[in-house]
């Protein structure tokens, strides 16, 4: 789940990726009345190139810059304009290591770090000539896949992941 800067509520399930159609901040939660849940619901039906490219979502992640980046089991990361709901992928034709990416966190400096069934990958979007820095059991990994959701920073910005 991930409430974004725009208060916009998004659910990602094993059947696809689903936007609460009110404002998180307009919801009554008080318990007095049921609160109006309804969702647009975005799944896969078919490869398309606008189009959420895998169903079952690992982690939703807003950008600074208001992106939504959807990890996927199976279609690497979906990069998603809210506003509009296209998309653009990263997958391993781009250079990810794997297309199973179960977590992303921003370090300080806006660096991402993405765990994948194939080790764990930086990816600095504002170094054109190497983006990507990829980390496996021979830098130091206990293994090379990770659980999904099971990813955390620290107050001090340490970052962690947990394997499998």
């Amino acid at each position: 789940m991930c409430i974004d800067s725009k208060h916009r509520f998004w659910v990602g399930t094993n059947n696809g990726l689903n936007l609460v159609k009110v404002r998180y901040d307009k919801l009554d939660l008080s318990g007095q009345t049921k609160p109006d849940v309804r969702f647009t619901r975005i799944i896969a039906t078919k490869p398309e190139k606008h189009l959420l490219n895998a169903n079952e979502i690992n982690c939703i992640y807003e950008n600074t810059d208001g992106r939504i980046w959807v990890a996927t089991q199976g279609g690497g990361i979906n990069f998603m304009d809210a506003d509009s709901l296209r998309f653009t992928h990263l997958t391993t034709e781009n250079g990810l290591p794997g297309n199973d990416v179960l977590g992303i966190l921003s370090d300080r400096s806006g660096v991402k770090w993405i765990s994948t069934n194939k080790g764990i990958v930086s990816y600095d979007t504002s170094n054109k000539t190497k983006p990507f820095t990829y980390y496996s059991q021979s830098d130091g990994l206990q293994g090379e896949t990770f659980k999904v959701n099971s990813y955390y920073q620290a107050a001090d910005g340490e970052l962690f992941f947990r394997w499998r």
